[in-house]
This record gives structure tokens, C-alpha cells and sequence, in this order.
């Protein structure tokens, strides 16, 4: 699992982070705002609901909102940030909450 993950990142997510800088202060709501527009409070947890591995009906349960609103809300997720899947804005995300630490 972990050599695929780390093929994910070295693939895609090096790409778009070269040539920025990032501080240890930064949330990952502020960092991944600089691929574009920021995202919402709600964006910002249905975002953490997909890194957790959750899966579209699962977040729509926890967060009472339909599974159609929830497959909109990841498509403009991955829209505002450029990530080509979910699981690379996952994998993204993660990666971001960990450097915060």
C-alpha cells in the first residue's frame, strides 16, 4: 500500500507543489487554496470525510445531505484543486494535515 501511495504522490502531487512554498503555520485549507479558489467550511469537511476513506454515501449520512450533493460537492473539490481523483486529493490532504503537525 505504501509504495503505491508514494508513487501517487511522487507522480502527481510533486508536480503541483514544486516551486511553492508552504510554512508550517498554514492550515491545509489555506495551502490547497493556492491551486485556485479556497474551499468552503463545508468543502473543507467533506474533504476530510474522503481522506478518512469514507465513501459518498457514508459522508452524506454523517454530514444529513443527499449522496447526489455530496458526488457535487468532490466534483467541484476537485475542480477548485486540480487533483485528478479522489484519492489523490486524499492522499494530498493527508500529506498536508501532517506536515501542520
Amino acid at each position: 500500500m505504501w509504495p503505491e501511495l508514494h508513487r501517487l504522490h511522487r507522480r502527481g502531487l510533486d508536480a503541483r507543489l514544486s516551486g511553492m512554498q508552504t510554512s508550517q503555520d498554514q492550515s491545509p485549507r489555506d495551502v490547497i487554496s493556492l491551486f485556485g479558489k479556497p474551499l468552503s467550511h463545508r468543502e473543507v469537511q467533506i474533504v476530510d470525510l474522503v481522506a478518512a476513506g469514507m465513501l459518498n454515501k457514508q459522508i452524506a449520512h454523517e454530514l444529513h445531505l443527499e449522496v447526489g450533493t455530496i458526488k457535487m460537492f468532490v466534483s467541484v473539490i476537485l475542480a477548485k484543486t486540480g487533483m485528478a481523483n479522489r484519492t489523490a486529493l486524499a492522499v494530498w490532504w493527508v500529506l498536508q494535515k501532517l506536515k501542520t503537525l
